[in-house]
């Protein structure tokens, strides 16, 4: 058994003691009107002022989920958590219904050795050398974006998240593709316009299906319709791109890595590089606009900022690359407190294998750990 940050008695409390909303039979605390804002930031600072720094919530029929906000515990159940997460359920169960595009369910959902060998053929994704050799690509990129703004001709910018969102999808594929999709260009209607519009109606159909009422799972469901018509467009369309690049013998960037792995097979190689880049897109957007909402807030920050940056860019025709990017720690620093402030992702999901202790509670193995993110 494994203790956490406050010690206690050998045995320890019970699962059912840790603090929490009183759960309803089958509903258990999903009506709790207390936790019941969409915004997973605020649910936690309420549920710490209510409850505590260990907090006991349910799901549909009653399934247990404990929150940890203790920073040593948060660190503790990190160093003991599994190979093993919480599935996204219908991304999962769409794909066990395609044998035909899918051996398995995929880098977010797979569990155990299974997901290691995923892990393994992307270990180059997380090399700091492999990140900045991108730089000069990224500035490329960025430099097309300031010129989309500018053609606009209008200082109030309709839609800018859209444009964020294209932006980060452009280089996305060009970290993962090593291609560029020019999908920054307003006249043009393509396949990647819809791949983009998929990718936002599935993430909404995502979300239904984790935080709503499941009927999605026993009967004909719109929740479930919509997710498999833009999960197949997406599929469709990177599956056609990766094909043509197979064909070619054009892949590079991390796709040539993937291709190359001896331990993949072909459709789950597709299924990856698709993966990684949807996996990408709506968390760098959202932190791109939180970046540049709390930056905006503060004109001293964004008069330093701006200073920084005219130092290591003194000309408009100065290229970021990376050495530059290396010189700029106010950014970075003002990147990693919009972080602290509002994390893009409120909470991390993690399983343990073994029976372990926090705050005097006993966590049963396998039940599903919130960890709060700042």
């Amino acid at each position: 058994m494994k203790n956490g940050s406050s010690g206690g008695s050998a045995k320890g409390k019970e699962l059912r003691d840790i603090p929490g909303p009183y759960p309803l039979p089958f509903f258990g605390t999903t009506l709790s009107r207390s936790l019941g804002s969409g915004d997973l930031n605020i649910s936690n600072e309420v549920s710490v002022r209510e409850y505590g720094t260990i907090v006991k919530l349910e799901h549909y029929w009653n399934y247990p989920l404990v929150f940890v906000y203790e920073a040593d515990d948060i660190e503790l159940v990190l160093k003991t958590a599994s190979f093993y997460r919480p599935e996204m359920e219908i991304v999962a169960r769409h794909r066990r219904t395609r044998p035909d595009r899918y051996d398995t369910v995929g880098i977010v959902n797979s569990q155990g050795e299974e997901w290691k060998k995923f892990r393994t053929t992307i270990s180059t994704i997380h090399q700091n050398a492999y990140i900045l050799s991108y730089a000069s690509s990224c500035d490329e990129i960025v430099t097309d974006f300031i010129q989309v703004i500018r053609d606009l001709g209008t200082t109030r910018i309709e839609n800018f998240d859209d444009l964020i969102l294209r932006l980060t999808f452009e280089n996305s594929s060009k970290f993962i593709l090593n291609k560029r999709m020019n999908s920054l260009d307003p006249r043009s209607i393509q396949k990647m316009d819809v791949f983009i519009h998929a990718s936002h109606q599935y993430f909404k159909a995502l979300q239904v299906s984790m935080y709503g009422f499941p009927t999605w799972k026993y009967f004909p469901s719109k929740v479930w319709d919509l997710f498999v018509k833009y999960e197949n467009e997406m599929y469709d369309i990177f599956a056609e791109l990766i094909e043509e690049d197979i064909q070619k013998n054009t892949a590079g960037g991390l796709l040539k890595n993937i291709l190359n792995s001896e331990s993949l097979s072909l459709k789950d190689k597709k299924t990856l590089a698709r993966d990684l880049i949807l996996a990408a897109m709506e968390p760098i957007q959202n932190s791109t606009i939180i970046a540049l909402h709390w930056i905006s807030r503060h004109p001293t920050v964004d008069q330093k900022l701006y200073q920084e940056l005219k130092e290591i860019l003194p000309t408009k025709s100065s290229k970021l690359n990376e050495n530059s990017l290396q010189q700029l720690p106010y950014l970075k620093a003002c990147i990693q407190e919009s972080f602290r402030i509002t994390p893009t992702t409120p909470n991390l999901a993690r399983f343990t294998e073994t029976e372990m202790q926090l705050q005097n509670f006993r966590i049963p193995p396998f039940v599903s750990q919130k960890i709060r993110v700042e």
